[in-house]
């Protein structure tokens, strides 16, 4: 329902040759320049830098969800879960460099930190159904 950034983590975006053999070739990719060289083989060795930024300048930029469950007006509205904050970029304190990406998807129904920092917020949280709708 929403990415976390560290405020003082210095993110990249870099695009990825579109010869190369990974599943984002050709894509323009953002995550923690500390990172860079742990993805070397689906970035390539020395993927093309586009632009720097830090979490703080991504911090309330909007996004397009990965997953499209709740991707219509009616889980945007105001009263209406996840509500019209989520799919935005938040700043989080236990985001770190040490592994990963630099970027953490949060899913507040899936995580403490995840369920402090989502609702802070004004994301709300949702609990996906494994059963059909009736």
């Amino acid at each position: 329902m929403a990415i976390a950034v560290g405020l003082d983590v210095e993110y990249v975006t870099v695009h990825v040759d579109e010869d190369l053999d990974s599943p984002v070739a050709g894509q323009d990719v953002v995550m923690a320049r500390d990172l860079l060289g742990s993805y070397a083989r689906e970035l390539g060795e020395d993927p093309q830098v586009l632009a720097t930024c830090t979490g703080a300048d991504l911090a309330g930029r909007r996004y397009h969800p990965i997953f499209d469950y709740f991707d219509d007006d009616a889980h945007r509205a105001e009263g209406a879960a996840p509500g019209p904050n989520a799919w935005t970029i938040i700043a989080a304190d236990f985001v770190t460099t040490s592994d990963g990406t630099g970027l953490v998807h949060m899913a507040s129904a899936f995580g403490e930190d995840d369920m402090i920092a989502a609702p802070r917020a004004g994301i709300e949280t949702v609990v996906p159904s494994t059963t059909a709708a009736a």
